[in-house]
């Protein structure tokens, strides 16, 4: 076996986060990491949004069933389907078709997971 399969094959869930920062650099990768995901449509209809305020982590890990990691890892990032994107670069586009929402719903997967793999490179959200 190559390395990415070993690595698919072993992957679990464990959701314990470390709470040492990562530098600009590894976010800056990780983040380029997932836009160069495979795009159905190209349109990339994703907004990432980090969440850095304290008190609105601590929020949204009550809203998440009480998630500790929300407010406990050192970063949270929430990846969106926004076709507010899509309306920017083409202002006359149809949206709100079911297609659209589950093309947007994949397409942001798809950055999501390629973000996960570049974070593996450092471990830094420790979810091996």
């Amino acid at each position: 076996m190559n390395q990415v399969i070993d690595t698919l094959l072993s992957h679990r869930s464990i959701r314990k986060f470390s709470d040492e920062p990562i530098s600009t650099e590894q976010l800056a990768q990780i983040l380029d990491c997932a836009r160069s995901a495979s795009s159905s449509s190209f349109i990339q209809c994703t907004s990432v949004i980090r969440i850095t305020d304290s008190d609105k982590r601590a929020k949204l890990a009550t809203l998440a069933g009480n998630q500790a990691y929300v407010e406990q890892a050192a970063e949270f990032l929430v990846w969106c389907a926004d076709f507010n994107r899509h309306l920017a670069v083409k202002p006359d586009a149809r949206v709100g078709y079911t297609e659209q929402t589950l093309i947007g719903a994949v397409d942001t997967a798809l950055m999501a997971q390629n973000a996960w793999w570049q974070q593996n490179r450092w471990d830094w959200a420790g979810s091996i």
